[in-house]
């Protein structure tokens, strides 16, 4: 490659590598937060996802740690919607019609299971 040419899919790259930054940042400020609070994990939990802000308005650490895993599980789903902007953008219908599909059957299995 080389040094004149753009990134292939730079928002897809940017969402990428905030939401690994962003879970990892979680991830770890709730391990600080148990470990400075003298929680373990095990007396921790989270089954009522509606108890999520509350803990994190705390800044609990059990809290920040199923924030920091649920973003790192909504990572993926928006990397394929910032590569669904991008083929729209450059007007790419069939790399737009598979990344739909793609986050389609993410938000159909998302769907399935919270239910």
């Amino acid at each position: 490659m080389d040094s004149g040419s753009r990134k292939p899919n730079p928002l897809a790259s940017t969402v990428l590598r905030w939401g690994v930054v962003v879970s990892f940042a979680l991830l770890i400020g709730g391990i600080v937060a148990m470990l400075r609070s003298g929680v373990t994990p095990q007396h921790v939990s989270f089954e009522d996802l509606r108890l999520l802000p509350a803990g994190l308005a705390r800044i609990e650490g059990g809290a920040l740690i199923h924030a920091g895993i649920l973003a790192l599980l909504a990572t993926p789903v928006a990397r394929v919607a910032a590569l669904l902007i991008e083929a729209a953008r450059r007007r790419e219908g069939l790399f737009a019609m598979l990344s739909l599909g793609i986050l389609l059957l993410l938000v159909a299995s998302l769907a399935i299971g919270l239910r």
